[in-house]
């Protein structure tokens, strides 16, 4: 059998809370399919992004697979008020 995935259920899916920053987009269908969508990895408390990051055509599958990921939408910023730096480790 074949499920459809909506955007709202990837939202569930990734724990997606709507944003309070103006403008973001957090809806997995607003995303071009070659664009790199900033992610945030909640137990690791970093930001994926750039190359790193899934492109949109891939998001829908990429949060499924990493349930601890969602949209990126200012989380380092919410943290302490200080930004975290993106990239490798340490």
């Amino acid at each position: 059998a074949t499920s459809t995935v909506t955007a709202a259920t990837v939202g569930h899916l990734s724990g997606q809370q709507s944003s309070s920053i103006p403008g973001t987009r957090t809806e997995p269908g607003q995303f071009a399919n070659g664009e790199h969508v900033t992610i945030w990895n909640r137990s690791e408390q970093r930001k994926i992004a750039g190359n790193a990051a899934p492109l949109g055509k891939n998001l829908i599958k990429y949060l499924k697979k990493h349930p601890d990921c969602e949209i990126y939408t200012g989380q380092d910023t919410k943290l302490n008020g200080n930004r975290t730096k993106s990239g490798g480790r340490g």
